[in-house]
């Protein structure tokens, strides 16, 4: 482990060596500085953990220093402990003020200089630790956590929380609204892990609308759950009560086209080693990004447990990729009970317009879409698909409960009666269309 980095800033060359002997015995790396200016020069090069000040120095004093110090962007969170042989009152106030975090008056003994500095650097490693939002354990906690729960062996689930649509969310409603919903989320895990969870199960803030939980697998079911229940019974409060009736807020996308993007909803991707062995983070991170990526291809809130053993997951890059456009989830999941078995990877998009724009990354096999579409009806939008060499071979399925020959003449292009599905026989005519592609 790296050693914690202190600078002695102190006109007496003596003190400066009796400081530094006492406290490199304890395993501190330490700089030494003659003087106000060199302090500050060396405080901004180095980057110290910590600094000492002496309060009487030539050029400048201490507290002038300390002033300086605390008005950089680069040195303003380093702690300082002034010494001094001045043991007023007022001094040690004016320090404290001038974001000082202790005053030791000379003469002071090793002991207590040493100890001192060992308890604020605990404490400081303790809280940079911490998401400064949430003040749940932060990366390094995590990582540190993750490692332990490797080494003991145990059957583990490790659930990646994340908010889908937050960023549409902060943009419109801005940073301060933004921080309210993640700290709701926050409050919600926590919640629900205490309640819930085992008892040496833990809540960790990776960033950003990002948290992690860490279970044992039977537990993981409900937990997740009653997480997603809880954040879609809460989340529309958050919105003003014209997006919250609409159920969507409008955004412009890159293209500058007005998208309708729908109320923030939740994805949990949980990673276990119940079918497979997981030895670093880095691997349960690509799991539950990959996860993270299937669920959000769903409209609502999702959670996922990955149960598939090694061999398995390696087959997912051999999937065929089908986009479904569908605006009604009760229809999409459907469709999933229909293709969860099959080998395929499905992305689930809710209006013509997104899915016009997603199709160029995405390249899919396979198009099945609703004829009753917002923004572009599927006729419409078949039509475009056609007429566009790049996607003009791509297979493409029309559904609709409406017969075929009321819907025939809709749209610049006819549609083949083999590529019509009358949504009424969905279930029993999907799994023959999947074949065509798989």
């Amino acid at each position: 482990m790296q050693s914690h980095k202190i600078l002695v800033i102190d006109d007496n060359p003596d003190l400066r060596e009796i400081i530094t002997h006492n406290l490199t015995r304890e395993g501190f790396s330490i700089i030494q500085s003659h003087g106000a200016l060199d302090g500050i020069q060396k405080a901004t090069d180095e980057k110290p953990d910590l600094i000492i000040l002496d309060v009487v120095l030539p050029v400048m004093d201490g507290f002038q220093v300390c002033a300086i110090l605390k008005g950089k962007r680069e040195t303003a969170d380093i702690p300082v402990i002034f010494l001094s042989a001045r043991d007023q009152v007022d001094d040690k106030v004016r320090g404290l003020n001038l974001g000082g975090i202790d005053y030791i008056s000379k003469p002071f003994k090793s002991e207590e200089l040493n100890a001192k500095i060992k308890s604020l650097l605990r404490s400081r490693d303790h809280d940079i630790s911490l998401n400064p939002l949430s003040l749940l354990p932060g990366n390094k906690i995590i990582e540190e956590k993750l490692h332990a729960m490797l080494r003991n062996g145990k059957k583990f689930a490790v659930g990646y929380v994340d908010i889908d649509n937050f960023k549409s969310y902060n943009d419109k409603y801005g940073f301060f609204r933004g921080d309210e919903v993640l700290l709701f989320l926050s409050k919600n895990v926590s919640s629900v892990i205490r309640i819930l969870g085992a008892e040496d199960d833990f809540i960790g803030h990776i960033g950003g609308d990002d948290f992690l939980f860490i279970s044992v697998p039977e537990k993981v079911e409900s937990i997740s759950k009653t997480i997603i229940t809880n954040f879609d019974e809460h989340v529309p409060s958050f919105y003003d009560s014209s997006d919250r009736e609409a159920g969507y807020i409008e955004r412009a996308n890159r293209l500058g086209i007005l998208t309708k993007i729908p109320l923030m909803t939740l994805s949990v991707a949980v990673v276990t080693n119940q079918n497979r062995d997981i030895n670093h983070p880095g691997e349960m991170s690509a799991i539950a990004a990959e996860l993270k990526s299937y669920l959000k291809s769903f409209p609502g809130s999702n959670f996922k447990i990955d149960q598939r053993t090694a061999n398995e997951s390696k087959e997912i890059i051999e999937k065929k990729k089908i986009m479904v456009i569908e605006p009604n989830t009760d229809i999409a999941r459907k469709f999933d009970q229909a293709l969860i078995k099959k080998n395929v990877f499905v992305r689930y998009v809710e209006n013509g317009a997104s899915a016009l724009l997603l199709m160029t990354s995405m390249k899919p096999d396979l198009i099945l879409m609703n004829s009753h579409l917002p923004l572009i009806d599927g006729f419409t939008l078949f039509g475009q698909i056609k007429k566009n060499k790049d996607f003009e071979k791509i297979p493409v399925y029309i559904y609709s409960s409406e017969p075929f020959d009321r819907l025939i003449t809709r749209g610049e292009v006819k549609i083949p009666p083999e590529n019509f599905i009358d949504l009424n026989n969905l279930d029993s005519l999907i799994s023959d269309i999947i074949q065509k592609v798989v």
